[in-house]
């Protein structure tokens, strides 16, 4: 008798997971440059077009940011 096949079950958090590890495969003056052009006002497309990267990656970016800024303000309000 055969067992079910189990399919790993993809989620939001495996596809930020993936994101966030393009990102950390650029250097920091490079994430630093698609962070303030985001800031600024800049679509996702134009960042990718600029910096000639995928669209994960810049949202890699944009996640890694986003999570270090909240953690950081968090140790600032209850250390």
């Amino acid at each position: 008798m055969k067992l079910p096949v189990r399919r790993k079950r993809i989620t939001a958090a495996t596809i930020k997971a993936g994101w966030k590890k393009k990102a950390r495969a650029l250097t920091q003056p490079q994430r630093q440059q698609a962070l303030d052009m985001l800031r600024s006002g800049a679509t996702i497309g134009s960042v990718q077009e600029t910096l000639e990267i995928d669209t994960g990656t810049v949202l890699g970016i944009l996640e890694l940011c986003t999570v270090k800024t909240v953690i950081t303000s968090l140790k600032e309000v209850a250390p």
